[in-house]
């Protein structure tokens, strides 16, 4: 019997390779499941509205501004409840949900809101507290309501940031980073450092002794004005701006996609 030049080029003709209906059949036959209250679940997380990927370019790693509860309920209208849950305390509160059945681990979202992870600001109010210990700039009142201010950023998730030089840093980092300069003059840096003690070291080898302690005398003259820096109200209030940009530049819950 022949066949005709239609039936020939069809790729559902039986002398067509059987390879292509099978992945036919494999695409047709992916699983949808529905939740509790019989929502037809979708195969892959939806985004949490106005979340923000974290890293440059990710389609897995999102951080929001709105609270735990608020991305949580947003997750459970669309999927029921979590799979699990955790209320860790001052560690803070996870939720999974899981999307897909699968080995060697199933696929889906976390959510996850922690508390006291954060050095960067943690570093910042220690700052802030020397001021007013060591330089009694601001009493332990006014300290006790700006740590009782800024103390959930200590939970804080912050985007990841690329520098002209190519390193990334996350955004808190950049914000201590460039006000901890302001307070000290800038601080040297530690290669640069490193290069000086042994350009000092290799002229006092060579007999070049004084050339030598010249060079350590700059290097503990720069030390000295990083140590004086910014100090009394006007380092407190320093302290405070920057802890204000951070808060900016903060997000409350991370939103992770998992094994998709």
């Amino acid at each position: 019997m022949k066949t005709s030049p239609l039936q020939r080029q069809s790729p559902l003709h039986p002398a067509a390779p059987a390879f292509l209906i099978a992945c036919i059949l494999l695409l047709i036959s992916v699983p949808l499941s529905n939740n509790a209250n019989g929502q037809l679940l979708t195969p892959y997380p939806e985004i949490y509205p106005g979340a923000v990927p974290q890293f440059e370019g990710s389609a897995t790693h999102f951080v929001s501004k709105d609270s735990f509860d608020q991305v949580l309920s947003f997750y459970v209208r669309k999927r029921g409840a979590p799979t699990s849950e955790q209320d860790l305390g001052n560690q803070g509160k996870t939720a999974w949900f899981k999307y897909v059945d699968q080995l060697p681990d199933p696929g889906g979202l976390t959510i996850a809101h922690a508390t006291k992870q954060n050095r960067s600001v943690s570093e910042a109010l220690r700052n802030l507290e020397n001021v007013m210990t060591y330089q009694k700039a601001i009493t332990k009142e006014e300290f006790d309501a700006i740590k009782t201010r800024f103390d959930h950023l200590r939970g804080a998730y912050f985007i990841q940031n690329s520098l002209d030089n190519g390193r990334t840093f996350f955004k808190d980092e950049i914000i201590y980073r460039r006000c901890h300069d302001r307070m000290t003059g800038g601080s040297m840096d530690p290669a640069e450092m490193e290069r000086m003690v042994m350009q000092a070291n290799e002229l006092m080898m060579s007999g070049r002794t004084q050339e030598g302690l010249d060079l350590i005398e700059e290097m503990r003259r720069a030390a000295t004005a990083n140590i004086q820096g910014i100090t009394g109200r006007p380092g407190a209030d320093m302290w405070i701006k920057c802890l204000e940009e951070m808060e900016e530049n903060a997000y409350s819950v991370a939103i992770r996609i998992v094994g998709m």
